[in-house]
C-alpha cells in the first residue's frame, strides 16, 4: 500500500487506490484459477461462483484492507502445500515457505488455515507412508510461525480487550452478523454494518 501510494504515476489519489483494489480483486480470481489447476487440473467454477455470490467478498475483498490479499494468499497457500505434499521438490518447498510467510503476514488469522493445510499435507504423506516428505511441510509451518513471533506482544495486548468484550453466544447477534455477511440488509438494524464493513 505504501509503495503503491509513493509511486509517482499512481500516487495517493482516489482513482489510483481504486485501481489497487481492482488488482487485489483480480489477484483473488487468479489465485482461484492457480489453485484449481494445481490441485485438480480444472477450472474453479464452484469457487468463482461462490465468491461471486458472496456480497462480503465483493464489498470487502478489493478494499484497502488486508482481507482481499489475505484471502488470495490463503488460497495460494492451500495450492502450494498440496503441491509440496504430492510432488516434493526444492522449488516447491521454497515457494511454499514464501507464500506461507506472506499469508500469515497479510492476515495473522490465516495461521489457522495454514495449520489445517499443513495437517492435511502431513496426513496425505502419512497415509502413503512417505515420512520423509512430512519434514518439508513441518518446516513450512515453522517458518510461518517464526515470522509471527515479533507480533506476540501486540496479540497479547489485544487479548485483554477480547476478554473484556466477550459476551457469550447469542443467536440473534449471530444472525445479524450472517445477514451482514450475505448482504441481507433488511435483517440488520441501522448502523450495525458500520462495525463490520
Amino acid at each position: 500500500m505504501r509503495a503503491w501510494s509513493a509511486a509517482p504515476s499512481l500516487g495517493n489519489t482516489d482513482a489510483g487506490l481504486r485501481v489497487l483494489g481492482l488488482y487485489v480483486g483480480l489477484f483473488l480470481l487468479l489465485a482461484f484459477w492457480f489453485a484449481s489447476w494445481t490441485m485438480r487440473n480444472g477450472a474453479p467454477l464452484l469457487a468463482v461462483t461462490l465468491a461471486g455470490l458472496n456480497v462480503t467478498i465483493i464489498r470487502v475483498g478489493d478494499s484497502l484492507r488486508g482481507y482481499g490479499l489475505g484471502s488470495a494468499l490463503a488460497v495460494l497457500t492451500l495450492a502450494v502445500i498440496w503441491r509440496l505434499a504430492c510432488r516434493p521438490s526444492l522449488p516447491a518447498f521454497f515457494c511454499a515457505v514464501a507464500v506461507a510467510v506472506l499469508t500469515v503476514q497479510s492476515l495473522y488469522q490465516n495461521a489457522f488455515l495454514l495449520f489445517a493445510a499443513c495437517c492435511g499435507g502431513f496426513v496425505l504423506c502419512a497415509v502413503e507412508r512417505r515420512w520423509r516428505d512430512t519434514l518439508p511441510i513441518f518446516a513450512v509451518g515453522a517458518a510461518a510461525v517464526v515470522s509471527l513471533l515479533p507480533y506476540i506482544p501486540i496479540l497479547r495486548a489485544n487479548d485483554v480487550g477480547y476478554v473484556t468484550s466477550k459476551g457469550g453466544f447469542r443467536f440473534s447477534h449471530a444472525w445479524k452478523v450472517f445477514s451482514v455477511a450475505t448482504g441481507s440488509r433488511s435483517q440488520v438494524s441501522p448502523g450495525f454494518g458500520s462495525h463490520y464493513g
